[in-house]
């Protein structure tokens, strides 16, 4: 560690620099301790731009050891930042630092802090914080979150407050009162950073049935998209019952290297139910390599309801799995077709049939009966 502290209050002055300001991130951590006094101080100078550069830089060290220990000591002065600053470009950065730098533990406390952000003459501040309500899914910020969508002059600031509430809980009657501005927040949130607001929003679509959606879906199922959002925007296509969707489903169920993407396009394409299909799911249904996906065609035909499947549901008898005779029993009870009765007689009859598939058989014959 440098013996004079000269060095480290000429970083400090550098913040105020924007051509200077991204070297130091790597210059200050070998200051070690010595270096979070001068940072607080700098927050609160009376230079705009070192005020700035301040809360910036705290932002950029909050992997090293130094970010560690700042990381406590700096949540008050930049809440007091967020709030009083005149500057909004301080106040903006102070929120980007304070999300970047806060824990699991932290995020709770800066609840109350964002709601009042939420009242921010900037709009980049209250999109900002409406975002980050929405990640961190604090039930009391959906009051303030609906006045916000409902009231904001702002068409992105109502489209992140809609976003934001679709989040917390999900309140879908939020989102459907939000109208277009909801939908489009869900439209955007497909493109989030964070995975897990990606999956939501997929979700939210399938349920809200939204046609909108159905291209941007398509793009995730057939796009490079991890498995899970495959899976779930599989299932919203089915929801959404838009049979433009029939091509990329079919090709998800064929040739699809992830078994719950399979399986998920199988039950989207019995919730479509358009005859064309048929061929394909009983082929799948007695093909494919995973049971999974063989239990959720047999789920799929069972909801088409079209007798033409009798026979390989029957065929679905003599599985290796349990599940898919399971699965097989239950669809051809809701079928009821006369040709399961024999073959459903000997699955009961079998002892090497499990218990819940001999049910199921039992309850499929008395449905035919």
């Amino acid at each position: 560690m440098p013996d004079s502290h000269s060095e480290l209050r000429q970083y400090i002055r550098m913040l105020g620099d924007a051509g200077s300001r991204d070297s130091i991130p790597s210059k200050l951590p070998r200051f070690g301790e010595s270096a979070v006094e001068p940072l607080l101080a700098a927050l609160g100078d009376a230079d705009e731009n070192v005020r700035y550069g301040a809360a910036w830089v705290i932002g950029r060290l909050r992997s090293s050891t130094l970010g560690a220990v700042l990381a406590p000591l700096v949540l008050e002065p930049l809440i007091d930042l967020l709030h009083t600053d005149e500057a909004a470009r301080v106040r903006l950065q102070a929120l980007t630092t304070l999300m970047a730098i806060a824990g699991d533990a932290d995020r709770e406390k800066l609840v109350e802090p964002l709601i009042q952000a939420l009242a921010d003459s900037h709009e980049p501040i209250r999109a900002e914080a409406a975002r980050w309500l929405g990640q961190i899914r604090d039930r009391r910020a959906v009051e303030p979150l609906s006045q916000l969508m409902a009231n904001d002059s702002a068409e992105k600031v109502r489209g992140r407050a809609a976003y934001a509430l679709a989040f917390i809980d999900p309140d879908l009657e939020a989102l459907r009162a939000a109208g277009a501005v909801g939908l489009d927040a869900l439209l955007s949130a497909l493109k989030d950073s964070e995975r897990s607001v990606r999956l939501r929003a997929i979700w939210a679509l399938g349920e809200l049935k939204v046609n909108q959606a159905v291209r941007p879906l398509l793009a995730v199922l057939e796009g490079g998209a991890n498995y899970q959002e495959k899976r779930k925007a599989a299932e919203a296509l089915g929801q959404i019952g838009d049979r433009t969707a029939i091509d990329a489903l079919l090709l998800a169920l064929q040739f699809d290297p992830h078994e719950g993407v399979r399986s998920s396009a199988a039950e989207a394409l019995g919730m479509l139910n358009d005859g064309r299909v048929l061929n394909s799911l009983t082929r799948s249904l007695l093909t494919d390599a995973h049971p999974a996906v063989r239990a959720s065609v047999a789920r799929a035909l069972a909801a088409m309801g079209d007798q033409a499947a009798v026979d390989a549901l029957v065929q679905a008898l003599r599985d290796s799995s349990s599940d898919v005779r399971y699965r097989a029993a239950e669809a051809l009870g809701v079928l009821g077709d006369a040709r399961a009765v024999e073959p459903l007689q000997e699955l009961i009859n079998d002892p090497q049939t499990s218990k819940h598939a001999r049910t199921a058989a039992a309850q499929a014959l008395a449905a035919i009966s």
